[in-house]
């Protein structure tokens, strides 16, 4: 365990010394009384950390714990980390949506009040200059945070497009909050914990979502969010209040909640599969280099107007030249620019980040491979130093939650479960040493998950068709009876033969009805009409088409398959660009149903959308359930119903190309 905590912090040391390359003299060779300092410096001092110097501040990089016990805790219960180092500021004016949308490559327009996303500051070459969160407070305030170690860079290029912008009638200012405090809580306990601080309601507010509100009697900024792969939220508090606010989250959390350093958040952001700038990120590397094509929103796919987009979307048309993508490893962690070679010892790459994973128990590590040597089955190896590392052919992964490139939903947690942040990432395997996977996982210790795997073809464009090829005629949507049959054979098929292909099946008869404007209660009339008149229904065979096999419909079976889809319907409703035309003006569900389930799809949207998660936590999902009906259907029920959500959205809304 020594050895491998050393490792873990020697990497750790190694990662954050590269994060900002520019800043390198500032933030190691400055004097101590050079370094800015954190509202909660004495505090981080007096409860036990070890303060580092970290772009230009100095900050608590561990406690009294350590670095692998943290971030254990952290899954567990959660961690408090002060982030004020981070720069938060708001651009408001009538102009500001068309401005930021010059800078970066989210669909900033499309953004409801009150929402945000992930995005990237590109440059004219289509590099990323930084990523971000960024949030449509109103439709002329937008509220943005970017890193610490990017800070002068960033405000300078904002500031320099700004004035260009203004200087020909564009209504736009800013206001950098240095006045403000940053705190991220991150965890399962985040939600009930902060819940104690505040009035409003916490379980109302959804991934991504944002509120200004009193907390714990200062006024605040929420979004809930975070860079850990946790459920959890970032609080902008004034300066003046943020010692009284971390003492209060800690004291209502009766010590599960623990102040955590950066050495932990940087093992948890590289367990889920997170982007630092400065080693996985930089000026020369696109967002779909860097598996962030999802964060480039649809309409900017096809209009463009942002620094960089003519090789951006060239990218999206032709696909990149590197692709990101993860490792496990055995023996020392892969270093930082250690080389990746084929199988004759030629370069096709170079790892970005590597260290000891405190939850899977195992290395960890990302880097860049060249497009066409990142699919599934590809061989190849590490040279790290004097070690060369070989990785394996395609084998059994019962170690790794969640790839996705292929999306491994899962039905069972370990332990504590956990929502992964995730970004799409080509795949490559090995049995023995290392593992060079399709997109960054979950990194926790998962070999007792039962795992499903959910294929990523992309359903036909044209909706009022059968996916991949399936015997079926226009006349199953020629009336509501039929729509109603050929949705509950298809789900009874899922219960007979289970899902795959059988559950993709049932998603595009799904969204059909959806398109044609049915109502799940209207199909429900139709099958219970059919119950009580005895009518039999034929069995499908497994590849379409029907046997001459009947039977008789039960209630049972109505209720769940309604409920399906109703969950699609809703789901649909979640995407934040309808890709469904709807061809009737009545709602899809019922507000009873809506205000049921609305909170459970759109964690899972926005986890997708905004993330690229290609899973969320049971225990999440039942809290919410909890939070809106009083209890919590079991673990499995929950799991097969976030396998409905995701599986939904790769259908009507997918975010990664197949390779």
């Amino acid at each position: 365990m020594r050895g491998s905590l050393w490792q873990l912090g020697q990497s750790i040391t190694r990662r954050l010394s590269q994060a900002d390359k520019k800043a390198v003299a500032r933030r190691y060779f400055a004097s101590e009384a050079d370094l800015k300092k954190t509202v909660l410096f004495d505090f981080h001092v007096a409860h036990g950390g070890k303060m580092v110097p970290f772009a230009g501040w100095s900050m608590p990089i561990q406690y009294k714990d350590s670095i692998m016990d943290s971030t254990v805790n952290c899954r567990e219960n959660g961690g408090l980390f002060d982030v004020s180092h981070m720069c938060g500021l708001s651009l408001k004016g009538k102009d500001s949506v068309s401005f930021l949308e010059k800078l970066v490559i989210a669909d900033v327009a499309g953004l409801a009040p009150g929402t945000g996303t992930l995005t990237v500051f590109t440059n004219e070459k289509g590099g990323a200059i930084d990523d971000s969160v960024i949030t449509k407070v109103k439709d002329d305030h937008i509220y943005l945070v970017v890193n610490a170690g990017c800070r002068d860079k960033d405000l300078a290029h904002i500031e320099e497009h700004m004035k260009a912008f203004k200087a020909k009638g564009g209504d736009v200012s800013w206001h950098i909050h240095d006045e403000r405090s940053l705190l991220a809580l991150q965890g399962p306990l985040a939600a009930p914990v902060l819940q104690h601080l505040t009035k409003d309601d916490l379980s109302k507010i959804y991934f991504g979502e944002f509120r200004i509100l009193d907390i714990n009697g200062a006024t605040c900024f929420l979004t809930r969010t975070g860079y850990t792969g946790e459920d959890g939220f970032e609080i902008s508090v004034p300066s003046e209040n943020a010692l009284d606010l971390a003492k209060a989250i800690l004291e209502k959390s009766e010590g599960k909640v623990r102040l955590t350093g950066l050495g932990a958040r940087d093992s948890l952001r590289l367990e889920a599969g997170l982007c630092l700038y400065g080693n996985d990120m930089e000026q020369h590397i696109s967002p779909v280099e860097a598996g962030l094509t999802w964060a480039i929103g649809k309409r900017r796919r096809a209009e463009g107007g942002f620094l960089g987009a003519e090789v951006i979307l060239k990218q999206l048309a032709e696909g990149p030249s590197i692709r990101r993508v993860g490792f496990t490893s055995t023996g020392p962690p892969p270093r930082s620019h250690s080389e990746i070679q084929d199988e004759k010892g030629n370069n096709i790459g170079e790892i970005t980040s590597g260290g000891f994973s405190p939850c899977l128990k195992k290395n960890i590590a990302m880097g860049y491979v060249k497009s066409g040597l990142h699919k599934a089955g590809t061989k190849a190896k590490i040279l790290d130093g004097s070690m060369m590392l070989v990785v394996n052919p395609p084998g059994t992964i019962n170690q790794i939650q969640t790839f996705l490139g292929n999306t491994l939903l899962h039905s069972k947690l370990p332990c504590v479960s956990k929502p992964a942040i995730h970004h799409s990432l080509p795949e490559i395997h090995s049995n023995n040493v290392v593992h060079i996977h399709s997109s960054l996982p979950s990194w926790k210790d998962s070999s007792k998950l039962t795992t499903y795997l959910v294929s990523h073809r992309v359903a036909p464009k044209r909706w009022l068709c059968q996916s991949r090829g399936s015997a079926s005629s226009d006349d199953e949507y020629r009336s509501s009876r039929n729509i109603a049959i050929s949705l509950f054979r298809r789900y009874r098929n899922v219960i007979d033969r289970g899902g795959g292909d059988n559950l993709k099946e049932f998603i595009s008869a799904g969204v059909n009805a959806y398109a044609l404007g049915c109502t799940d209660e209207g199909l429900r009339k139709e099958l219970i009409a059919m119950k009580e008149s005895g009518i039999e229904i034929n069995v499908m065979h497994s590849y379409g088409g029907s046997t001459s096999v009947k039977s008789k419909i039960c209630a049972e079976e109505v209720n769940e398959c309604i409920l399906w889809l109703s969950i699609i319907f809703i789901t649909i409703l979640c995407t934040p660009q309808p890709t469904i035309v709807r061809w009737s003006s009545t709602p899809p569900v019922s507000d009873d149903v809506l205000h049921q389930w609305k909170g459970f799809c759109a964690l899972i949207a926005n986890a997708y959308f905004i993330r690229g998660m290609a899973w969320l936590p049971v225990k999440t999902l039942q809290l919410e359930q909890m939070a809106v009906v009083g209890c919590a259907e079991e673990p499995s029920v929950v799991a097969s119903r976030m396998r409905l959500v995701f599986s939904t959205l790769e259908v009507v809304s997918p975010q990664w190309p197949r390779v």
